[in-house]
């Protein structure tokens, strides 16, 4: 994220922050969305919540469902705001808001309790667009806020992906026009993970509390010894822990008797 242009001077963030260090792929679209926005936005979370978390940013339509989609399979989610970490906006999504600081967690460059304004919503996409490896917009009219996202992509050197629409819906017109800009068309699922061909993607590993905190705490190679004073957790905890992320190839053990991430 500090590589792209104009670089947020620093994340907020509310939640398992920890999710942040997986490989993360963006789901957007129009807040006016159709049936068949919903159901494609669905159809491609549901196989791609397998092997990345899910970005979006919390707003009606698309938004929202890309985030309960992953949810509701027990998959993490990160919404990017565009207002404070500690404001619900809109309002009607205070419960998607606190199962997404459960399960996964918010973002935002603004102070805590900043309130959203119109450019604030445009600021934030090249954030959504800079965490992820690639872009998925499934429905979107031209004056879509989801364009000003691929377009950021774009500039970022992140990979875009459109779902293709009806030629005669106003809220396909915008994906259909970045196909012909040069987007890479998704019609399954598939495509966009094949793509990719899962390689350097670690596919998301359910954790517990105690898991998360261990796991989240490891920033460069630590002793067992060290682990428990910092934590405050004794010795026996954290063995068996560590012996537990390294069965879900999470970490590892090195020549020093060291623990580390696996990357």
């Amino acid at each position: 994220l500090k590589n792209i242009p104009d670089p947020p001077v620093c994340l907020f963030v509310k939640g398992k922050w920890e999710y942040l260090s997986y490989n993360l792929f963006a789901v957007v679209g129009t807040r006016k969305m159709t049936s068949y926005g919903k159901q494609v936005t669905e159809r491609f979370v549901s196989e791609i919540s397998k092997h990345f978390v899910i970005v979006s940013g919390m707003a009606y339509g698309v938004d929202t469902i890309a985030h309960s989609s992953a949810l509701r399979l027990n998959r993490p989610t990160i919404a990017v705001l565009g207002c404070g970490v500690d404001v619900v906006y809109p309002k009607s999504n205070k419960m998607l808001y606190e199962q997404i600081i459960d399960n996964g967690c918010v973002v935002s460059e603004y102070l805590p309790w900043e309130s959203p304004k119109k450019f604030t919503f445009v600021e934030r996409n090249r954030i959504i667009s800079g965490l992820s490896v690639g872009v998925l917009v499934t429905e979107a009219g031209v004056e879509s806020g989801a364009l000003i996202t691929a377009k950021y992509a774009i500039e970022q050197g992140r990979d875009v992906f459109a779902v293709p629409g009806d030629i005669f819906r106003t809220t396909s017109q915008g994906t259909n026009y970045l196909i012909k800009s040069g987007a890479f068309v998704a019609t399954e699922p598939s495509d966009i993970l094949e793509y990719y061909g899962f390689k350097d993607h670690r596919k998301i590993v359910e954790l517990t509390d105690d898991e998360a905190q261990i796991f989240g705490a490891i920033e460069s190679e630590v002793t067992i010894e060290e682990m428990s004073e910092k934590l405050n957790v004794p010795i026996s905890q954290v063995m068996l822990i560590l012996t537990t992320l390294e069965l879900k190839g999470l970490v590892y053990r090195t020549e020093r008797n060291t623990y580390a991430r696996a990357r």
